[in-house]
């Protein structure tokens, strides 16, 4: 509960972002008239030990994504199994970080 002797400051008015946001929001708003997939960031969080991203990728691969969208996947240390990646499970991985 808040006490009603507080002023509130709510409203994207209030929001704290640089200038710079404010500057493009005109043309972030235009450019999302007519959406167009073109890069996906994956990311699980830590380390994959489930191997859950090569999952994640065979779903992708089947599924209606045109072929020239980029995947980025992030990942923190590399597990073992990072490397039984192939080509058939991903469309065109354009970037693996590793933290």
């Amino acid at each position: 509960m808040i006490p009603e002797t507080c002023t509130r400051l709510i409203g994207p008015h209030y929001a704290l972002l640089r200038q710079e946001f404010a500057e493009l929001r005109d043309a972030s708003l235009e450019r999302r008239k007519t959406p167009k997939l073109e890069r996906i960031l994956i990311t699980l969080g830590g380390v994959d030990q489930n191997n859950v991203t090569a999952q994640v990728l065979d779903a992708l691969a089947q599924s209606s994504l045109p072929p020239e969208t980029e995947l980025d996947i992030v990942m923190g240390r590399p597990p073992r199994h990072l490397f039984r990646f192939d080509g058939k499970q991903r469309r065109s991985l354009t970037e693996l970080l590793s933290a």
